[in-house]
């Protein structure tokens, strides 16, 4: 596994997690595959990423894009989050961050190409996205 190098670390988000609760925010905090404490790429995926082929570039970040919806309808259900209601509350947001938003984007990307099944699970709940860094801001 990897160590990050870069300069920012998670503590940007300290005053963030330390008010969610009086906001009634719930904050899951994912790191991507392959950071520090994730899980790390296989030697098949880490051979696609040094490679020098576009389209195993495009299948790769959708095959990370698909594990995000996967993991946003788990929580949906393991979590039972409520849906977006009439007046805004509920449903989820989602916050690239850094690197992250590499996934993030690839989530949005290809959504349209991910199991329908999934699809109609997440569709209800999907309310904000955020792309956050500091090359996004």
């Amino acid at each position: 596994r990897r160590q990050s190098n870069s300069p920012l670390k998670t503590g940007n988000f300290s005053k963030l997690l330390s008010e969610a609760r009086s906001c009634n925010l719930r904050i899951i905090a994912l790191n991507r595959r392959d950071y520090a404490g994730s899980t790390a790429y296989s030697q098949d995926e880490l051979e696609v990423i040094g490679s020098k082929h576009d389209a195993a570039h495009a299948t790769f970040l959708r095959e990370r894009g698909l594990e995000l919806a996967r993991f946003l309808g788990y929580l949906i259900i393991d979590l039972g989050l409520p849906r977006v209601n009439e007046g805004g509350q509920g449903g989820l947001a989602l916050l690239g961050w850094s690197l992250g938003n590499i996934v993030t984007l690839a989530f949005l990307r290809h959504i349209n190409s991910y199991p329908i099944e999934l699809m109609q699970t997440l569709e209800p709940y999907l309310k904000h996205f955020f792309v956050y860094g500091e090359y996004f801001s």
